[in-house]
């Protein structure tokens, strides 16, 4: 007679088959924007890494996906971003020129603002905070009062009493080219990316962390997570 799975040949039940422990130095959880870039740091510094993601990035299931997204270099949202911002521009120079991908585009950026009453975005002073940044961190820039914004930019329709600052560094990336990069310079300096693997849990053992998914169970001395809000 043919046994079901998980029987014996008496139909007893049989124990669950072990599944492989690997090491590592590093895992990283989700391979989006933060995930791809942390797995390729580390492997271009020697460590064994390992990235999982559920799905197979670069994917729709998460917020690094599109076309494009807006990069910025002073941070209104934040001084302590501008650094790292800066670097950034940096990172996808070198990552452009080992893989040949078309990834940062840089168009300028131009902010609106007036003294009048106005909807809150992002944080209060949002457009003094960027000029603050730009000029603390020279950080290439304008400020424009409305005459020069309609002269140059004739597509906004601004008021007397408007003005703007213009960023000449600032422009886009392509999201998904990005993480097809990373992960693809990550692979050859010998990371190790599973795709379409869930992990289930991870907890403390053995003086680091274990990560137990739907395909096998691992072991690292450090975990970086950055599955993201979805």
């Amino acid at each position: 007679a043919r046994r079901g799975p998980g029987l014996t040949p008496n139909g007893a039940i049989a124990s669950p088959v072990p599944r492989m422990q690997e090491t590592f130095d590093a895992i990283v959880l989700g391979l989006g924007a933060m995930g791809s870039a942390a797995l390729y740091q580390l492997a271009r510094r020697g460590a064994k890494a390992l990235g999982i993601d559920r799905h197979a990035p670069p994917h729709a299931f998460g917020s690094t996906h599109g076309d494009t997204r807006i990069t910025r270099l002073a941070i209104g949202e934040g001084e302590q971003y501008t650094p790292l911002a800066l670097r950034s521009h940096e990172i996808w120079r070198e990552v452009e020129a080992a893989t040949g991908a078309d990834l940062l585009t840089v168009t300028g950026g131009l902010v609106i603002s007036s003294d009048a009453p106005h909807a809150l975005t992002h944080v209060p002073g949002f457009y003094e905070r960027t000029v603050a940044v730009a000029r603390k961190h020279g950080i290439r820039h304008e400020l424009l009062d409305a005459k020069a914004i309609r002269a140059r930019f004739p597509q906004f329709a601004v008021r007397d009493d408007e003005f703007g600052y213009f960023e000449h560094d600032a422009g886009f990336l392509r999201p998904e080219a990005c993480v097809a990069a990373q992960l693809g310079l990550a692979e050859q300096l010998g990371a190790a990316v599973h795709r379409n693997e869930q992990v289930l849990r991870f907890y403390p053992a053995d003086g680091g962390v274990r990560v137990e998914t739907d395909r096998g169970t691992y072991q690292a001395r450090q975990l970086i997570g950055s599955a993201g809000p979805w």
